[in-house]
């Protein structure tokens, strides 16, 4: 186990951006990654704040965005319940469908 929490600067060295994510977007969805490797549990919002640099708030509304294209699952009401979901980096929208 390494002897520090991750940093900013280790969440952005991946490089790693799945298609369609906004840069923020990707940098939490890393940051959930690497500190529930790192810790064997999810984090908080608090502490993928602290990771990202980046305030709770901010934070929860971009894991509300991911749990919305269904990147994340989350149990309502439960603390430490964030997990990362196989299904597609991209999800259609209305106007893209129309126009399919």
């Amino acid at each position: 186990m390494p002897d520090r929490n991750p940093s900013k600067q280790d969440l952005q060295k991946d490089g790693s951006n799945p298609v369609g994510l906004t840069a923020k977007q990707a940098l939490v969805l890393q940051a959930i990654e690497t500190l529930t490797a790192f810790r064997q549990y999810p984090p908080t919002y608090a502490e993928i704040g602290e990771a990202t640099k980046s305030h709770k708030q901010v934070v929860k509304n971009v894991v509300d965005r991911l749990c919305y294209v269904g990147l994340l699952t989350r149990n309502d009401n439960e603390a430490r319940t964030l997990v990362r979901t196989e299904r597609p980096y991209f999800v259609k929208t209305k106007k893209q469908e129309s126009v399919a």
